[in-house]
Parts: structure tokens; sequence; C-alpha cells
């Protein structure tokens, strides 16, 4: 409890200055200009601690007046000599609408017939302190400004109002100076605790006196005291109501100030007080509001209210409010209620882990609102954060600490965990007809780890033609398939995109081997593990054929002729066939061979174009042909049979390899004999001899030297050259091969 400090008034009374209220070290707040609620509470004196120096009180009179003040004890009156009136203020006003509660010791002991009384009394300070009467006045009669005085009454003559009989050893309430008709009247009387207001000079007895405004303009006391040193306080006055009591006890000043006297007359006694502790009363309370739970990474406030009951008004309230640690971007504000007061500036940062103090004034009633905010990180997913909020007041006793404290919890959710898993059917793919592929997403993530703006990314492969794809609702064309909202997905849920599309997309990708299926999950939080974000299928794909092949060519030739060979491979099918190889390796018997190919929808073959044997490919459009036409020379002579060969692609199904085959007869070239030139006649004529038969040859390899049977070994000679011939290419032929 803070003490007061020293200060000097021009009248030359020592004057108590108002405390200051320890703010907390971490975030300091000053206040703006405060309402007039500054007054002397709590006050702590005469304990022995602090120099009589520092202490602010006024002893008015002091030529007359028989206090004395020491540290360890203010003495009212002495054994000697009689008739000492003594009057001590603590001449620091307070508002007399302040709640307060004053505790003290005494002693009252010394006197063979222990004299007067002692009191505790409030005066108007509007008025300067100063010495009331000896004796039975008890330094309280005839004290101008006197408002109410609890007295402590030996002998009785304080509470006789100069009436007897008097009432020893009683505890008496006595008015105000200004009540009329009668000043200072007494306002009620009775028995003190153990029958004795006495003490011994060791031991002290204690006495708790709590004032409280009532209505615009009276008070009301309770008194408890013990009835022997160190006893149990009991009940001597409940909450009297001063004006309640008669007697034209006027309205309460505006200010008062607090004080202690005591009396003496013929019978003497030694008056003293020590540990002397005043506090104004308080109820304030602190009340906090917030989340249940917030997002990681999103922002968090809490919202705290410090209030006052109307017990008192509170200057200087401090509320502390423990910043959670992990926190980041914290700030603070301070908004005025009715009846409150924020500091000046009234917002701020604050420290995560760190106390913030915010100072507040408060009136009867009145409260201010201060929110604290700030980012709750991803770090924090999966945890509760705690924030408390205290209210505390120096200048106050609070008479219900309970509600000094709040506290709220927030969990901050854990982070979601969101998986995709994508299946296709049918698998392989078919091409040219329709697939089916789902996406199902779940959310891994256990008890609060929500996934809010949940979507998946869907791509749509090459081999699937893009303007035949059914998408479910919610799902927008984006890049390369699309993206599907999929709106908040709790932890544990679950949820599943279906498509459906026409496996008609680009040949090639489904000839080129599988085609993939993937998706990737997204959401507005981060994900708990990236490494299960994304899902893909490769699916093979197959493409249906329906094929068939036919060839033709020159069916006669001769020997050197050209010919010519069609092969025509048609479609029957309702998709092209792609990668399809047209192939036709020459027979012996052709030689020069050059060859084309053409397809009928203009695309082209590859090659499209060549000499020698055959290889081509081309892709044959749904219903359409491929069509090769090759050109050769023939060699020799016989059948010579061509054969064509049609092969699929490697995904290709439906057919096998075809064949087709056209035969060439290849006959001779006819041979024309060359004639025998006839020799110049030079001999006489001679008489033609008879003819006779031919004579034999007279030996092997003997020719007839006659004109007709030199025919015959001449055709022999033309087939054997022309075999030759034959047997040359044929050789060439197998060579080149």
């Amino acid at each position: 409890m803070s003490r007061f400090r020293d200060g000097i008034d021009d009248d030359g009374r020592m004057r108590l200055l108002r405390p200051v209220a320890a703010l907390g070290a971490a975030a300091l707040v000053l206040l703006a200009a405060a309402p007039a609620l500054a007054d002397p509470f709590p006050v702590q004196q005469i304990d022995g601690s602090t120099p009589v120096t520092d202490e602010s009180w006024a002893l008015p009179q002091p030529d007359q007046n028989s206090a004395a003040l020491s540290k360890d004890v203010l003495s009212l009156t002495t054994p000697s000599p009689g008739f000492q009136a003594g009057t001590a203020v603590i001449d620091d006003s307070f508002r007399s609408d302040v709640a307060f509660t004053v505790d003290f010791d005494y002693k009252a002991y010394g006197g063979g017939n222990p004299g007067d009384a002692m009191t505790f009394f409030l005066m108007d300070a509007a008025t300067a302190p100063n010495l009331g009467g000896s004796g039975g006045s008890s330094g309280y009669v005839a004290m101008q400004g006197g408002y109410v005085a609890v007295g402590l009454d030996n002998a009785g003559n304080f509470s006789a109002d100069n009436q007897f009989p008097n009432r020893p050893s009683s505890v008496t309430l006595r008015g105000a100076a200004l009540a009329a008709p009668t000043a200072w009247p007494v306002l009620d009387v009775t028995g003190a605790p153990g029958g004795t207001v006495s003490t011994s000079a060791t031991q002290s007895r204690h006495v708790q006196v709590q004032v409280e405004p009532s209505g615009t303009d009276s008070l009301t006391v309770t008194v408890r005291m013990d009835a022997a040193a160190g006893g149990p306080l009991q009940t001597v006055y409940d909450h009297v109501d001063v004006r309640s009591l008669g007697r034209g006890q006027p309205a309460r000043p505006a200010r008062l100030d607090l004080g202690f006297s005591a009396g003496t007359g013929g019978a003497t006694n030694n008056y003293e007080v020590s540990n002397v502790v005043a506090t104004a009363d308080a109820d304030l309370s602190v009340a906090k509001s917030g989340p249940t739970s917030v997002a990681p990474g999103s922002d968090v406030t809490w919202t705290v209210t410090a209030s006052s009951d109307d017990t008192n008004p509170v200057e200087g309230a401090v509320v502390t409010d423990t910043i959670p640690a992990g926190l980041t971007g914290v700030t603070w504000s301070c908004t005025p209620q009715t009846g409150g007061t924020c500091p000046d500036p009234a917002t701020g940062d604050a420290t995560a882990g760190q106390p913030l103090d915010v100072p507040v004034d408060l009136l009867r009633s009145g409260s201010v609102q201060i929110t604290v905010a700030g980012t709750a990180p991803v770090g924090l997913a999966g945890t509760t954060v705690t924030n408390t909020a205290t209210i505390t007041s120096g200048t106050r006793t609070e008479t219900d600490p309970s509600d000094n404290s709040a506290t709220t919890s927030t969990r901050v959710r854990e982070l979601p965990d969101l998986t995709p898993t994508v299946s296709v059917d049918p698998t392989p793919l078919v091409y040219g007809q329709g697939v089916t592929w789902t996406v199902d997403v779940e959310n891994l993530a256990t008890v609060d780890g929500l996934a809010p703006g949940a979507t998946v990314h869907v791509s749509v492969p090459p081999v699937v033609a893009s303007g035949s794809v059914v998408a479910p609702a919610g799902c927008t064309p984006q890049g390369d398939g699309y993206d599907c909202d999929l709106g908040t997905l709790a932890a544990g849920g679950s949820t599943t995109v279906t498509f459906t599309a026409t496996v008609s997309g680009a040949l090639d990708a489904c000839t080129d081997g599988t085609s993939t299926f993937a998706a990737t999950t997204s959401s507005d939080l981060p994900d708990a593990d990236e490494d299960n974000d994304s899902d893909s299928v490769a699916v093979p794909c197959t493409v249906p054929v329906d094929l068939a092949v036919v060839k033709t060519g020159t069916a006669q030739a001769t020997v050197g002729d050209e010919v010519t060979y069609t092969v025509t491979v048609s479609s029957a099918g309702d998709v092209p066939a792609p990668a399809t190889t047209i192939s036709d390796d020459l027979p012996p018997g052709l030689d020069d061979a050059t060859w084309t190919c053409t397809v009928s929808d203009g695309s082209s073959c590859a090659p499209a174009s060549g000499t020698g044997d055959v290889s081509a490919v081309a892709t044959i459009p749904a219903h359409g042909t491929a069509v090769v036409v090759v050109t050769a020379s023939t060699t020799t002579v016989g059948e010579v049979t061509n054969v064509a060969g049609v092969t699929t692609c490697d995904v290709c199904t439906g057919v096998g390899v075809l064949t087709a085959s056209a035969t060439t007869s290849v006959v001779a070239a006819p041979v024309t004999p060359t004639p025998t030139p006839t020799p110049t006649d030079t001999s006489t004529a001679t008489p033609a001899p008879t003819p006779s038969a031919s004579p034999a040859p007279t030996g092997p390899g003997e020719l007839g030297t006659t004109g007709a049977d030199a025919v015959a070994p001449l055709v022999w000679a033309v087939i054997l050259v022309a075999a030759g011939i034959v047997v040359t290419i044929v050789v060439r032929r197998r060579s080149r091969g």
C-alpha cells in the first residue's frame, strides 16, 4: 500500500500528497487529464516505519493541542495535566461520495478514574482543522466543521449530551456542528464490546469504521471492534444512516477530512492511536470475450470490458492483459463507455508473451472496453492460446476479487491435410469411346483442421476431346483442366467430383503410350502435408481398327515390260487407324521399282514415295483409304507373285497383320532371226545337180552346211544366249539382296 509524501502549505500545515500508482513496466501508457477522483486513499500511517516528518497530519492550535505525533504513535492525551484536548487531522480531503474503511489500533489506559473519551471523526474539508473542547467534549464537540464522530467513551460524558445519567464504557455517535437545533448532537449510544473501552498499556484494541454514501446527502456508518486485544471484531453499528437518526443532522459536505481527537477533564487518561489504515472500497470487474477457435494464419481479436460498480469511483485502475506468446502484429485500443476514461493515446502496439498494462479511470458504474488483436500464425496451428486479463486498483480496496480476472481460450485450429485420389474407367482407354474419371478429395486432418476454400484442379489429358468433357457443378475451365470449388471441407470429411468425356482428342497421345489423369488440391490455408496434395493415374490407350487390304496388278507381261501394282488399305472403323505400316517387298523378277503413297483425306504417308521395296506409315482415316502404287520392270520369265503387308500400330486392336498379293505372268519377248548374208556369186553357172539326201555329219559338232539344216542350230544359239542373260540378272539381284 502506498504512502503519502510530505508537502507544506502556506499556513504551515503538513499537506498529504496523492500516491502515484505503479504501472507495469512492460507497457506503460500515460493517462490523459483525469476527472477529480483523487483522494488520500489508501492511507497507511503511524505504523512505526515512516518518520513523522514524512507524514501529512494537521495538528491545529499547537499551543493548546495536547496531540503529539511520532512514527510509532499518535498521542492524543496524557495523564497530566488534566483538561487536555488533542486533535489530529489527515488534511487531504476527499469527495464525500467515496466509500471507505478506516482501521486503527488504540490504547486507553493510565488514569485511575479513566477520563473521558477519544473519537474518530469526519469534518467538512471546507473548514480548516481546529481544536474541540476538553473533558466530555473529547476534542470533538466545539470543533467547527465536525460532521460525525465515533466516540470510545470511558467516563460516559461524551455520550451524555450534557444530560445525566451518563453512559460509561459506550460507543457513541455524535453529529455535526451545523446540526439544529442542537450542535454536535448525540445520535446514538451503545455499550462497548467486552463492557469497556479501556486497554492495558501494552496491548491495543482494534476498531474498524466503514463509511458509505447514502443517497445524495447522507452517510452510513458501520463500526466493528474487538472485545479484547486480538479478539474477533464485533459489530457495534451496522450501516447506520446518520441523517435517519434525526437530531437535525445536515446533509453531508461535498468533501471531507478524517481525524482523531480525545479529551480529559479532572479524570485523566492516555489515549493513543497507531497503525492507521484507510482504504476506499471498490468492486472492479473484468470480463473477456473472444473466438472459440480461429484458422491458423488468421486474425484473432479479444475484447476486455473493465467495469466498476457503484461503490466508489476509481482513478488509475490498471487493466493487465497478458498477450499470448507466438502471436504477431499485436495491437490494442481502448474505447470509453459510460463513466469510463481511456489513456491518451488510446491505441498502441503490444508484444507477444508480455503483459500489456492499460490504466483507466472509472466513475461509479463506469466502464471501458479494450480490444486486443493480433495474428495467430501457422506455427500455432493445433494449439490453444490463453488470454487472461486482470484489473487492479492501487487506490481502492477490492471488495470482491473473484471477478478481477477473466480468461479466454482460443483454439488455433489444425492445418488441413487435403489429398486427392484419382480413378479412371475404363482402363485401358479405348479411342473413340467414353471415359469416366473421378477424384476423391479427403481432408486427413483430425479434430478441427477445417479446409476453407478447398479446391481441386483436375487436368484433362490431351487424349480426351476437351469439347466433350462434362464437368460437375462448381468446376470451371482453367488452364489444362478444371478448377473445382469444394467449399469448406471439414476435418475427416471427403467429397468426390466425377468427369465424363470422349477419348477422341489427340490421336498420337493415345499411340505414344499412357495418358495421365492428375489432380491437385489446395485451400485458403497452407496444407499440413504438401507431399500428398497431388495424385495421378497413367492409363494406357488402345485404338480399335477395322482394316482390309486389296492388291491388284498387271496380270501378264513380257520380260522387260513395266508392270504396276496397286495396294489399297481401307478402314471400315469409326476412328482413324494411326501408324499403319504398309509394306511390299518386291519379289525376284521385278526391278527398277518406284512407288507412291497417298491417303484419302490428303494427309501424308511417311515417306510419300520411294524406290525399291515399299515401307510407308500412314494414318488411315475412319472410313478412308491409303493407296500405294508400285511400278517396276519385269526381268524374268515366269510367274511373279507380289505380296503386300499391312501392320497396325502397337496399341491398335481389332486386326493383326494383313496381306494381299497379285501375280504377274511374265513371258519371254519374241525373237526375230537375223538373216544370213547372201555371198556374191562369181563362179560360172553350172547346171543344177539332181537333189539327193543330205549326208550325215562326219563327226561330233559338225554342222550341216546346207541351207535348211543351219536354221535349227541358230535358234538354239539364241536360246542359250537368252538363258545366259537371265542367269546374269538373277545373280545380280541376289547380290543386291
